[in-house]
C-alpha cells in the first residue's frame, strides 16, 4: 500500500529514504486536525479572520469565538470583547511547540495551577520533564477557563470552583498520557480553598461540600499545595490579557520556576478552631434566627471577606 497525503518534520533527504513525499517540502503551512502546522519549525499556529466594521450582538460574539479552533485551550484568556476582537489577528504570530515529551525524558511531573477572580476562573497544566543529562524542561500542556457565574459568589468559593475545574482537567490529562507520571502537584493561592479540600465534606455547607467531595475523588498521591499569587500561572486566566501581552508572557508559556515556589504542605493549611466556625462548618443556629453568632469567632476572622461578620456567612 502506498502512503499518500502526508508530511513530516524531517528534512527531505531523510524522509525520502523511507517514503516518497507527495507534498512539496516548500509547503510548510499544513492543516492538521483543524490547526495549522509548520512542518519546518514543528510548531502550531492559528488562522484568524475577523470583521471589525460591524455592531456586535450575542450571536456575533459566539460566532467569532467558534471561528478560533483551540482544542487544547492554549490561548484561553478572559478580556472585554472589543479589545479581544481588535487583537485577534495577532494570534497568527504565536507559535506553540508541538513536541512536549521527549523520548530521552526519564522523569515526568505534572503541575496544575488554579486561580479565580470576580470576572473568571481557570486552570492550567504544565509538564516538567527531566532528561538523562539531568536537564529540566517545563512546558504548557493545556488549560481551561470559565466566566464567573452571574450569581454573585465570594472569591473563596470561586477559588474552589477553579480547584474543581483543575481536578477535572487533571483527570483527563493523566488518563490521556501513556506515560509513567512520577508525581502530580496541584497549586492554588487560596488558603481557604485548600483548607476546604482537606476537610470532610459533611462538615461543610452544601455548595462547598459538594465540590470538595468531587475534588477528593482524585487519587491520594495527587498533592495539593499553596503558592503565592505572584507566581501562580493561572493568574493569567482569571485576570485576562490581550494577545500581545500573552505572547510575551513568560509566566504563561515557560511554566513554573520550581526554585521560587513557596511550598506549604496540606497539613499546615488546616483552619484553626478559631476560624473554622466561619470558614468550614455548617450554620447551626436556631431555626428562624437571623442573627446567630458563632461562639468562637474573632473580629480578625472577617479579613477574608468584604466588611462585617454578617457578610462572612455567604462563604
Amino acid at each position: 500500500m502506498t502512503l499518500h497525503k502526508w508530511c513530516t518534520n524531517l528534512s527531505p533527504t531523510i524522509a525520502q529514504e523511507e517514503f516518497p513525499l507527495d507534498r512539496n517540502y516548500e509547503e510548510i503551512q499544513l492543516r492538521t486536525l483543524g490547526m495549522i502546522w509548520n512542518s519546518v519549525s514543528d510548531t502550531f499556529t492559528y488562522k484568524v479572520n475577523v470583521s471589525l466594521n460591524r455592531s456586535y450582538t450575542k450571536r456575533d460574539v459566539l460566532s467569532q469565538i467558534a471561528h478560533i479552533y483551540d482544542p487544547f485551550g492554549l490561548l484561553a484568556i478572559s478580556q472585554q470583547w472589543e479589545n479581544f476582537v481588535k487583537t485577534l489577528p495577532d494570534l497568527e504570530k504565536i507559535k506553540i511547540q508541538r513536541c512536549f515529551l521527549k523520548i530521552s525524558a526519564i522523569s515526568v511531573v505534572v503541575h496544575g495551577f488554579a486561580d479565580a477572580s470576580s470576572k473568571a476562573y481557570g486552570a492550567v497544566i504544565y509538564m516538567q520533564t527531566v532528561s538523562i543529562a539531568e536537564e529540566s524542561n517545563c512546558q504548557l500542556l493545556c488549560s481551561k477557563s470559565r466566566v464567573a457565574p452571574t450569581k454573585l459568589l465570594t472569591i473563596p468559593r470561586l477559588e474552589l470552583c477553579a480547584c474543581l475545574l483543575l481536578s477535572k482537567l487533571t483527570r483527563k490529562v493523566i488518563s490521556a498520557l501513556k506515560r509513567q507520571i512520577e508525581s502530580v502537584q496541584l497549586w492554588s493561592d487560596s488558603t481557604i480553598a485548600l483548607a476546604w479540600i482537606n476537610t470532610p465534606p459533611n462538615q461543610l455547607k452544601t455548595f462547598v461540600g459538594n465540590r470538595v467531595s468531587q475534588i477528593q475523588h482524585l487519587p491520594k498521591d495527587f498533592q495539593w499545595k499553596h503558592i503565592s499569587s505572584e507566581v501562580n500561572r493561572a493568574d493569567v486566566l482569571s485576570r485576562g490579557q490581550d494577545v500581545k501581552e500573552l505572547a510575551a508572557n513568560d509566566l504563561w508559556w515557560k511554566g513554573p520556576d520550581l526554585q521560587n515556589m513557596a511550598v506549604a504542605t496540606p497539613n499546615s493549611l488546616r483552619v484553626s478552631s478559631t476560624t473554622s466556625c466561619l470558614l468550614l462548618q455548617k450554620e447551626c443556629g436556631n431555626v428562624g434566627s437571623s442573627s446567630w453568632v458563632p461562639p468562637y469567632c474573632e473580629e480578625k476572622s472577617t479579613r477574608y471577606f468584604n466588611s462585617s461578620l454578617d457578610d462572612s456567612y455567604s462563604v
